[in-house]
């Protein structure tokens, strides 16, 4: 069972979203250099619906739900988003940071609607940084045929790059 060691509104993690970070402890990806070493450890309470949703009521004004690791179990991963997209009264956007390089094939991409995946090496930074090894992916969905969709990843690590403004 995943745990939940902490909880915080940001801004940064999935751009254009006031989004609802859930740190999720027992990381197994163990990177070298993580901010967030306590996170390797069980710490925290069990991740249940039920505490996602008493969440979702203390922080009025969220637009997104990023789980922050789970690694672990993928599936819970899965299962905890899809019962967030198919209970809530309002249509969160879902996204999911993993410390993998590749995405477990246990996680259905429909009911995702951001990925962001790669650990994180000191020496290319982190999203920030157009040197940076971690991708971010919006989910799209696209019909290959009129009856089902299938869904891919679109790398938008970009939009987390800061651009100069042209000068007159």
């Amino acid at each position: 069972m995943l745990k939940i060691a902490e909880t915080a509104v940001v801004f940064a993690e999935v751009p254009d979203e006031v989004t609802l970070a859930l740190n999720i402890s027992e990381c197994p990806c163990h990177c070298k250099d993580c901010h967030s070493k306590h996170l390797w450890k069980s710490i925290g309470i069990p991740l249940t619906y039920g505490v996602i949703d008493e969440l979702i009521k203390r922080n009025r004004g969220i637009t997104c739900i990023a789980f922050m690791g789970g690694d672990s179990d993928p599936k819970e991963v899965n299962k905890l988003a899809y019962l967030i997209k198919t209970r809530s009264d309002y249509p969160y956007k879902i996204a999911w940071y993993s410390g993998m390089n590749e995405l477990s094939t246990e996680i259905d991409l429909s009911i995702f609607d951001y990925i962001k995946l790669g650990p994180y090496i000191k020496e290319n930074g982190p999203l920030d940084n157009p040197n940076t090894n971690q991708r971010f992916y919006s989910v799209e969905e696209s019909w290959n045929d009129s009856k089902n969709p299938t869904y891919k990843l679109v790398d938008n690590t970009h939009l987390f790059w800061k651009t100069e403004l042209c000068q007159n």
